[in-house]
Formats: structure tokens, sequence, C-alpha cells
């Protein structure tokens, strides 16, 4: 069967990284909140996208180590 996407781009790590970036230019960039408006937005954007990464990069890790 034909392979459209390459295995290294399903990482959902990468998809959440990407999303949260986006998120991030729009909230600043585009939406043109205000300063303290927009900093709790990002930093809760930020913060949830790190906590997701650090968590599944922890459940990898575990899994590849019992397996």
């Amino acid at each position: 069967m034909l392979k459209l996407i390459p295995d290294r781009l399903k990482s959902r790590k990468l998809w959440i990284s990407i999303i949260t970036s986006m998120l991030v230019v729009l909230v600043v960039a585009v939406f043109e909140l205000p300063e303290e408006q927009a900093k709790t937005i990002v930093s809760g954007l930020v913060g949830t996208a790190a906590a997701y990464s650090l968590g599944q990069g922890i459940s990898e890790h575990n899994s590849k180590a019992e397996g």
C-alpha cells in the first residue's frame, strides 16, 4: 500500500507543538488582545503543550524500558 505520510510526521507531540505555535501566533498577532490577557492565554497554551509532551515522553520511555 502507498504510504502518503512519512512515519516521522505521525508524531502527536510534533503536531501538538505545531498547533500550539500556530495558536500563539493567532493570539498575539491576529486577535490583538490586551497584553495581560494574551500573556495569560499564551502561558496556558504553552504550559498545557509542554505538560502533554513531557507526559508522552515519559510514557514512551517507560513503555520502551518495559518492552
